[in-house]
C-alpha cells in the first residue's frame, strides 16, 4: 500500500503531512518518513506539518519530551531550521501547527496558513 503512494507525489503540490500528536515521537518519526518520501519524489516542494488530536494531550500530564511544545520545538529546530535540509532528505517545511477537530483548536489558523502558503509559493522552475 505505502509503495504506491510515491506515484502520486508531484512537484506542483503543497503537502500537508498529518500526524497524531498523542503518538509523540513515534508519530513524528512516521511523519519524517513521509517528509523524506516527498523530498525524494518532489524535491523542494512546500510542506505544512499538522499535528492532530491536540485536545487529547493539551491538558494531560505527558512527559515533557513528548509534550506538544517539545515536539513543535523539535520540528522547528531539527526540520524547519535544519541547515541544508535538502541534503538531509527533507523538503521545505514552511510551518507546523497543532489542531483539534473536536474543539476546533487552530482550525481557522490552519486554513489561513494553507491559503497564505498556497498563494505565496512559486511553482518549480519559476523560483
Amino acid at each position: 500500500y505505502y509503495a504506491t503512494h510515491q506515484y502520486f507525489l508531484s512537484k506542483r503540490s503543497l503537502y500537508l503531512v498529518v500526524w497524531k500528536v498523542p503518538d509523540g515521537r513515534k508519530g513524528l518519526a512516521s511523519a519524517l518518513q513521509w517528509l523524506r518520501s516527498i523530498q525524494a519524489r518532489a524535491p523542494g516542494s512546500p510542506v505544512i506539518m499538522v499535528a492532530t488530536h491536540y485536545d487529547q494531550v493539551a491538558n494531560s500530564t505527558v512527559c515533557s519530551s513528548e509534550s506538544p511544545v517539545a515536539l513543535q520545538r523539535l520540528i522547528r529546530g531539527a526540520v524547519m531550521a535544519a541547515p541544508d535540509a535538502d541534503k538531509l532528505g527533507l523538503p521545505r517545511v514552511l510551518d507546523s501547527i497543532e489542531v483539534s477537530c473536536s474543539t476546533r483548536h487552530n482550525i481557522k489558523l490552519l486554513a489561513d496558513i494553507i491559503y497564505s502558503v498556497a498563494f505565496s509559493v512559486k511553482p518549480p522552475g519559476m523560483l
